[in-house]
């Protein structure tokens, strides 16, 4: 693994964490830098919270993380529900983006279920030619160089199914990201399986909840090896790609700097 500045950009606080909790550990062992940025403050997932106490309840759960962790948890302040592909909001993104100054940006892919997600990858995909233009967003400074983007992985097919660009082995790490989302009590201990209906089955322990949250959401980490098993082979050779139990996937965007597969797959390597 490469030293290097890692931004993730999520819809919502947890939406890094899901996507690429592993990824941000293993950058982080390796003396890296990484930011989780948040484009909406989540005030509207729960079932109990009003929208004021949920934003800020859940900015707690976000400083928490970052401090536990060592990461630069950012959020910005627009509406959970509410991201839209804005003048305004492209404002924010690209000063966001050069204030922080990644090497390397992860988001969203421009086709999922939810419309902040959408709009979110929309927004940083209006910003990558932005970020070196000196006269658009003037109050923070132009970027010399476009990070490299890569959208994050998911399950959708329409208008085209995730293919990996960009293999990590995060089963190293994987307790980790359980202890990182677990941490977001608001969210994968409350509001998630209330929405999702597996209410009952939280546990009061938490070790029973860590369970539960690997059941529900760490599952897809050994899914996804599984899914792209020939891709860990491809990178990691045939003994150590058929043993690893748990990774995360990437997918390069020709909307920022573009290097080669074999140049990506070295430095998460």
């Amino acid at each position: 693994m490469k030293k290097i500045k890692l931004m993730i950009i999520g819809a919502h606080p947890d939406d890094c964490d899901i996507c690429a909790g592993g990824t941000a550990m293993k950058v982080l062992e390796a003396g890296g830098e990484v930011c989780f940025l948040s484009v909406s403050n989540g005030d509207h997932g729960h079932q109990v919270h009003t929208c004021e106490e949920l934003a800020a309840r859940r900015f707690n759960e976000t400083q928490a993380v970052g401090k536990k962790y060592g990461i630069d948890y950012r959020v910005l302040d627009i509406h959970d529900c509410h991201i839209e592909a804005t003048v305004e909001n492209r404002v924010k993104v690209t000063a966001a983006i050069r204030n922080y100054s990644p090497d390397i940006i992860f988001t969203h892919r421009p086709c999922d279920y939810h419309v902040d997600h959408r709009n979110t990858a929309q927004l940083v995909l209006d910003s990558a030619y932005l970020l070196a233009v000196p006269l658009f967003c003037p109050e923070a400074p132009a970027m010399k160089k476009t990070p490299v983007i890569l959208h994050m992985q998911d399950n959708f097919v329409k208008p085209y199914p995730f293919e990996p660009t960009v293999a990590v082995d995060t089963t190293d790490y994987q307790a980790e990201k359980m202890e990182m989302l677990s941490m977001q009590e608001s969210q994968f201990i409350e509001w998630l399986p209330w929405i999702d209906g597996y209410a009952d089955e939280v546990p009061a322990d938490h070790e029973g909840q860590i369970d539960m949250i690997y059941k529900h959401w760490g599952i897809r980490d050994f899914n996804n090896a599984n899914k792209y098993r020939d891709f860990l082979v491809w990178k990691y050779g045939e003994e150590k790609g058929n043993a690893i139990k748990h990774a995360e996937f990437f997918e390069i965007c020709e909307y920022g700097t573009v290097i080669s597969k074999e140049e990506l797959n070295e430095i998460f390597d």
